[in-house]
Order: C-alpha cells, then sequence, then structure tokens
C-alpha cells in the first residue's frame, strides 16, 4: 500500500482528490492479461512473465515472441 500511495501522490493525493484502491483475489480462470489466459501457478512460464513483468506468447520451446 506504501508504494501505492507514493505512486499516486503526485497525480491524484497532492491536487487533493479522493481516491481508493481495491484488491481482489479473483479465480485464474476469471481473467487475463492483454487478452492472454495466465500461464498455471508456480509454472516456468508464469515465472517468465513476472520478471519481465508482462505478458507474451509462449513459442514451441517455452519462450516469448
Amino acid at each position: 500500500m506504501k508504494r501505492i500511495r507514493e505512486t499516486v501522490a503526485p497525480y491524484v493525493t497532492d491536487r487533493d482528490l479522493r481516491w481508493e484502491v481495491h484488491i481482489d483475489d479473483t479465480p485464474r480462470e476469471l481473467w487475463s492479461v492483454d487478452g492472454r489466459k495466465p500461464p498455471a501457478e508456480g509454472s516456468e512460464e508464469e515465472q517468465r512473465w513476472a520478471r519481465e513483468n508482462r505478458s507474451s506468447i509462449p513459442t514451441e520451446t517455452g519462450g516469448a515472441r
């Protein structure tokens, strides 16, 4: 939450605007990133998404294109 407050502050808080944040633990089968279904939890593909901080299409060898 500290990181969110620090990121939002210059655009919202410092301008005396009110804001709120909502965090939800949505089941994986109900969400997507850039229109792509998330990789299996704990998989190497999921770790790559996290490391690269983006979604990507896997190649046959499991890497991104």
